[in-house]
């Protein structure tokens, strides 16, 4: 089973800390509170959509609290718990 970094994730860009150029605002990155980078993006490799690298900061939140959902609906059997339970199994590695 693969592991992710625990959160929460940050999302940081280089024009917070430097006034240089336009291109500053395309550089950003996403760090772990524990200072691992989980992801950086430069204007030259890849062009991040700025909801898909607040998507991918919130990943480890959205985990804990779709297992929370499954966990409260243990006892009503519906699709909804199923497909989240697919999808926690995915996110883990393990599907």
């Amino acid at each position: 089973m693969s592991t992710h970094t625990p959160g929460p994730w940050i999302i940081h860009r280089a024009s917070e800390y430097t006034m240089d150029s336009e291109d500053d605002e395309k550089i950003m990155s996403i760090i772990a509170e524990n200072g691992q980078m989980i992801l950086f993006t430069d204007s030259g490799y890849f062009k991040p959509l700025e909801g898909n690298a607040r998507l991918i900061a919130a990943a480890p939140e959205l985990l804990e609290a779709l297992k929370a959902c499954v966990e409260a609906l243990e006892f009503i059997p519906c699709r909804a718990r199923n497909e989240a339970r697919v999808v926690i199994t995915k996110a883990e590695g393990r599907g």
